[in-house]
């Protein structure tokens, strides 16, 4: 009957090193491929304005250079949420909170974001098309500079792209 428990506890033991490794050797790809990952603006449109706020519909795209694929459907990792800056002014203009906890995204492709409906308060983006217009300089959209926090397993990353 000892042989049998001790074989029982070894038995045990060892799975629970195996899922231990297993686990920590999944935390160490998934921060691996973090640190790589770039997002690229695709588009802003559906412009609407009312007396308080100018609304618009942003499109991101997260893509993935390393060999590693990146697949999950849970909530311990997800898209957090998005600050969007005016970039000459620094000014911070807008803030949304994302609930993005599905994304497959392959080795080395792309994942394109659910569409991210903002708002910005209308002074300042008039104050920013004003001065687009006045100094003849870039568009609207593209004095926009955006933060996009992703977190993984109590880890975030912030990621920073025009």
């Amino acid at each position: 009957m000892k042989t049998s428990k001790k074989l029982i506890l070894t038995g045990m033991l060892l799975l629970g090193a195996g899922v231990g490794l297993y686990a920590y050797d999944k935390k160490k790809q998934v921060d691996n491929i973090l640190n790589g990952l770039k997002v690229h603006l695709l588009g802003v449109d559906n412009f609407k304005a009312d007396f308080n706020n100018i609304q618009a519909d942003v499109y991101l795209q997260i893509v993935n250079p390393s060999k590693d694929e990146l697949v999950f459907d849970t909530k311990f990792i997800k898209a957090k949420q998005l600050r969007i800056y005016d970039s000459v002014s620094d000014k911070n203009i807008a803030i949304t909170d994302l609930d993005t906890t599905k994304i497959n995204l392959p080795a080395q492709g792309t994942y394109d974001l659910p569409k991210i409906k903002i708002k910005i308060p209308v002074l300042t983006g008039a104050d920013m098309i004003i001065n687009s217009i006045v100094n003849k300089k870039t568009e609207f959209t593209e004095r926009l500079r955006f933060e996009l926090d992703l977190e993984a397993f109590d880890k975030v990353e912030t990621f920073n792209f025009n």
